[in-house]
Protein backbone atom coordinates (compact mmCIF):
# COMPACT_ATOMS: atom_id res chain seq x y z
CA UNK A 1 0.00 0.00 0.00
CA UNK A 2 1.29 3.47 -0.92
CA UNK A 3 1.54 5.93 2.00
CA UNK A 4 1.31 9.70 1.45
CA UNK A 5 0.48 11.07 4.87
CA UNK A 6 2.45 13.77 6.61
CA UNK A 7 2.71 16.90 8.68
CA UNK A 8 3.18 20.46 7.41
CA UNK A 9 3.99 23.58 9.45
CA UNK A 10 2.97 27.03 8.19
CA UNK A 11 4.43 30.15 9.78
CA UNK A 12 3.20 33.74 9.38
CA UNK A 13 4.43 36.82 11.21
CA UNK A 14 1.77 39.50 11.51
CA UNK A 15 1.23 43.06 12.73
CA UNK A 16 -2.26 44.09 13.78
CA UNK A 17 -3.62 47.57 13.13
CA UNK A 18 -3.42 49.78 16.23
CA UNK A 19 -7.23 49.66 16.52
CA UNK A 20 -7.11 45.85 17.08
CA UNK A 21 -4.31 45.72 19.66
CA UNK A 22 -5.48 44.55 23.09
CA UNK A 23 -8.91 43.39 21.85
CA UNK A 24 -10.24 39.85 21.87
CA UNK A 25 -10.13 38.47 18.33
CA UNK A 26 -11.24 35.39 16.37
CA UNK A 27 -9.18 33.51 13.81
CA UNK A 28 -11.20 31.93 10.99
CA UNK A 29 -9.32 29.33 8.93
CA UNK A 30 -12.28 27.89 7.09
CA UNK A 31 -11.98 24.15 6.44
CA UNK A 32 -8.61 22.44 6.76
CA UNK A 33 -8.15 18.92 5.43
CA UNK A 34 -7.42 16.91 7.67
CA UNK A 35 -6.31 17.88 11.24
CA UNK A 36 -4.78 21.08 12.60
CA UNK A 37 -3.22 22.70 15.66
CA UNK A 38 -2.84 26.50 15.83
CA UNK A 39 -0.45 28.58 17.95
CA UNK A 40 0.05 32.29 18.41
CA UNK A 41 3.33 33.38 19.97
CA UNK A 42 3.91 29.82 21.16
CA UNK A 43 0.52 29.45 22.90
CA UNK A 44 -2.01 26.93 21.59
CA UNK A 45 -5.28 28.60 20.63
CA UNK A 46 -7.04 25.52 19.27
CA UNK A 47 -7.00 22.22 17.44
CA UNK A 48 -9.49 20.18 15.44
CA UNK A 49 -9.01 16.47 14.85
CA UNK A 50 -11.13 15.97 11.73
CA UNK A 51 -11.63 17.78 8.43
CA UNK A 52 -15.21 19.00 8.13
CA UNK A 53 -15.87 21.87 10.56
CA UNK A 54 -14.60 25.34 9.69
CA UNK A 55 -11.87 26.39 12.11
CA UNK A 56 -12.84 29.27 14.42
CA UNK A 57 -10.44 29.95 17.27
CA UNK A 58 -10.42 32.66 19.93
CA UNK A 59 -7.22 34.68 20.01
CA UNK A 60 -5.96 36.13 23.32
CA UNK A 61 -5.88 39.92 23.60
CA UNK A 62 -4.69 41.15 20.23
CA UNK A 63 -0.96 41.54 19.90
CA UNK A 64 1.55 41.39 17.10
CA UNK A 65 3.29 38.10 16.74
CA UNK A 66 3.74 34.79 15.06
CA UNK A 67 0.99 32.45 13.84
CA UNK A 68 1.97 28.76 13.53
CA UNK A 69 -0.37 26.29 11.88
CA UNK A 70 0.39 22.57 12.08
CA UNK A 71 -1.56 20.37 9.67
CA UNK A 72 -1.67 16.60 9.40
CA UNK A 73 -2.81 15.47 6.00
CA UNK A 74 -3.73 12.19 4.39
CA UNK A 75 -4.05 11.10 0.79
CA UNK A 76 -1.69 13.45 -1.09
CA UNK A 77 -3.10 16.90 -0.38
CA UNK A 78 -3.81 19.68 2.07
CA UNK A 79 -6.48 22.33 1.53
CA UNK A 80 -7.31 25.75 2.97
CA UNK A 81 -10.45 27.60 2.03
CA UNK A 82 -10.41 30.86 4.05
CA UNK A 83 -8.06 32.54 6.52
CA UNK A 84 -9.00 35.78 8.32
CA UNK A 85 -8.35 37.36 11.69
CA UNK A 86 -11.18 39.62 12.80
Amino acid sequence: MFENNGVVWFRKEFNLPASMLGKSLRLFLGNVVDRDSVYINGTSIGATQYQYPPRKYSVPAGQNGLLLLNCFYEKFFIHFFVCNII
